[in-house]
């Protein structure tokens, strides 16, 4: 009887079975010990520990096994079930030289990859670890700013991939001033992160973002002369040239107009020295003593030249 005990206990399905028993008894840490499993900063010996639990559950009273052979020479795999519900699976190593002849370990699954894209100059953190893009990620310019790539050094931004951790993990960003980053989530599951003012920075950006959407308003309407508006504007950017070759003339006569409903949104910090967001209001002109309303929704994006704020861009939505 001994030597049929010693017999099982080393055969393949008494190896996977004495793996789960230890399970049963509460000993996950065995496990753990001798999986052969790099623990790090993204995965932690209790993320290790977790995901067997999660994966084969606590109920060891019914299990089967369904075996196969592995990719490497002599390795056996071993589907899991809970009666007709299928677990994970093991993977039986071979082991020269010793009573036991078979070495168990969970097969481990990944978490899907998580797609990151951050401002240049911000530190993304995966479980508040900084991480760093791939050594071939690309930085593309951002949004804002792309059309005036051959004009200036214009904001970038950059991808990440984070891969090989049994969890999702927690992503967070961080500006050099450590403004931590707001982030959202794209259709396709990127994390899109950005930078918002400090409420300093947000009460300056808001106050530019009003006089200048209001002078250029009425710029359009007759109300201002370019002179007023032209030292508010880069002249190295386009914006400049196509303001400057603007006709106003052909807007109707009025006795006097104002501004109603202003709202500023999504204000955020490409990089350092640069800033955009979104301003909408009601243009209200009188005209015959009748009020005439036109809705204004403008893009604006400024960049700090020589210590002053300068429109770069303007784009209307």
């Amino acid at each position: 009887w001994n030597a049929m005990v010693q017999y099982e206990a080393s055969s393949e399905i008494g190896a996977v079975t004495e793996y789960f028993d230890c399970f049963a008894a509460g000993d996950y840490e065995t496990a753990a010990a001798t999986s052969g499993f790099l623990f790090d900063e993204r995965n932690s010996k209790e993320d290790y520990v977790q995901y067997l639990k999660d994966t084969f559950g606590s109920d060891f009273s019914d299990l089967r096994f369904a075996g196969r052979d592995g990719d490497a020479e002599g390795e056996k795999i071993y589907r899991i079930y809970a009666g007709d519900t299928a677990l994970g699976e093991v993977c039986l190593l071979p082991v020269e030289g010793q009573a036991r002849q078979w070495k168990v370990v969970a097969r481990v699954v990944y978490a899907d990859p998580v797609s990151v894209v951050a401002p240049s100059y911000v530190t993304v953190f995966a479980n508040g670890v900084a991480v760093e893009a791939a050594a071939d990620a690309t930085a593309v310019p951002h949004e804002d700013f792309a059309s005036l790539a051959g004009v200036f050094d214009v904001p970038t931004k950059v991808s990440y991939s984070l891969e090989g951790y049994l969890y999702s993990p927690s992503v967070t960003g961080s500006a050099p001033d450590g403004t931590p980053c707001g982030s959202t989530v794209g259709e396709d599951g990127t994390i899109v992160m950005t930078v918002p003012p400090t409420a300093a920075q947000g009460e300056q950006y808001e106050q530019l973002m009003i006089e200048f959407s209001q002078l250029y308003a009425k710029f359009i309407s007759e109300d201002a002369t370019f002179s007023q508006l032209k030292s508010k504007i880069d002249r190295s950017c386009p914006f400049y040239t196509a303001v400057a070759q603007f006709d106003n003339h052909w807007y109707v006569a009025h006795t006097g107009f104002e501004f109603r409903n202003t709202e500023i949104t999504d204000v955020v910090r490409p990089a350092e020295g640069f800033f955009s967001g979104t301003i909408r209001f009601d243009h209200v002109v009188f005209r015959n003593a009748k009020e005439h309303v036109y809705p204004s929704a403008y893009r604006l994006s400024f960049r700090l030249v020589d210590g002053q704020w300068l429109l770069a861009d303007l784009k209307i939505l």
